[in-house]
């Protein structure tokens, strides 16, 4: 008998219409919120974003002005527009930008062009931010440091590449900052799979004045890279190290037979043949060092003592002995080697014998 209601099969249909409605409704709500959500960062100036003031950087309108301008946009918006930038480095991207992208561009043009365009491919915003952050003047330095430093642990590897880069330029330009504070993150990014920001690391630890034998393993295996471009990128970097090392003789004390406490005598220990021509080079420089015991020791003679200690040998010894010792009660001692280097004369002659030794010796360090 029909009572006027409803059919079986229309309940049905209705409870399944609502159940429909209470799924569809927090997924439309979501999709809205995710839509019309600000950036992390969604800072502006002059009533533009920093989305914005990006692609004005790498956009088809680009220019020098673009860029000047853009770069002075993103200094008045301060430590909020550096950590936009900071940001914009890392590379992966989320489940909702990936979606949001998707809706962009299978939109209709006739719907697009009333929606806010998504912020631009990951790579493309990454490379605009490094040019961006390499022109402008970061006031508070110490924050966007820290940031870089958390972007090294990233699980993406270009976004690794992309922090180390920068974080190397800022112990160039800012080297106030206090880097040792992230040695902990750096020693860690020294083993990246990713040479390139191995190197980056290693030359950003040399200008902060972090070097040690840290250094040396992840340095020395990128000079051996199959891709030409990452090794000449590697020895470049070796060749500054070095440089700077031995540029550093005169502040360094000489040890043998001991631990090296100076992290750049430690790191020319431990390159040893590779340091070794070097530090031969220098033997015949009588330039006062810094160090004094029983007599004013020369640079040549902290080079001397660093080379002992790489080799286990001293060349000295020998030619102390071909004539009678400065003090016949106590024999052949350090008064010798004293009066053997303090004519131009007998350094050239040490610097003969550890020429010797070096080219007969490894050529790679340990």
């Amino acid at each position: 008998m029909n009572t006027g209601g409803p059919s079986p099969k229309t309940r049905r249909r209705r409870r399944a219409a609502r159940w429909l409605a209470i799924l569809l409704v927090p997924l439309v709500f979501m999709a809205i919120m995710v839509w019309t959500a600000p950036r992390p960062m969604d800072v502006k100036y002059g009533g533009r974003s920093a989305d914005a003031w990006l692609r004005d950087t790498f956009g088809p309108q680009s220019s020098g002005a673009t860029r000047a301008a853009a770069i002075d946009a993103f200094e008045h918006m301060g430590t909020n527009g550096m950590t936009f930038l900071v940001e914009s480095l890392d590379v992966s991207q989320s489940l909702w930008t990936r979606v949001r992208l998707k809706i962009y561009w299978r939109s209709p043009p006739s719907v697009r062009k009333h929606l806010s365009p998504p912020p631009p491919v990951g790579a493309v915003l990454a490379t605009a931010s490094r040019l961006v952050l390499a022109g402008m003047r970061d006031s508070a330095p110490d924050h966007t440091a820290g940031q870089l430093a958390r972007l090294l642990n990233s699980g993406n590897e270009v976004t690794r590449q992309n922090a180390a880069e920068v974080f190397e330029y800022y112990t160039s330009t800012y080297p106030a900052v206090n880097y040792g504070r992230f040695r902990p993150e750096l020693v860690r990014a020294l083993g990246d799979s990713n040479p390139q920001t191995t190197i980056r690391i290693v030359l950003a630890m040399h200008h902060a004045k972090l070097d040690g034998p840290e250094l040396v393993p992840a340095l020395l295996e990128a000079t051996t890279n199959s891709n030409v471009n990452i090794k000449l990128a590697a020895d470049a970097a070796l060749e500054d190290v070095l440089t700077e090392c031995i540029g550093s003789l005169e502040h360094l004390v000489p040890k043998r037979g001991e631990p090296q406490t100076d992290p750049r005598a430690e790191t020319l220990v431990v390159l040893g043949p590779v340091a070794a021509p070097y530090l031969v080079e220098m033997i015949v420089d009588d330039r006062d060092a810094k160090h004094f015991h029983v007599f004013q020791y020369k640079i040549g003679d902290v080079a001397h003592e660093l080379l002992c200690e790489i080799y286990h040998q001293d060349p000295s010894a020998a030619l102390i002995r071909r004539k009678p010792p400065v003090d016949a009660g106590h024999g052949y001692g350090f008064l010798d080697y004293v009066e053997l280097v303090r004519s131009r004369a007998g350094r050239e002659e040490l610097q003969a014998a550890w020429k010797k030794i070096v080219e007969s010796g490894p050529k790679s360090a340990r």
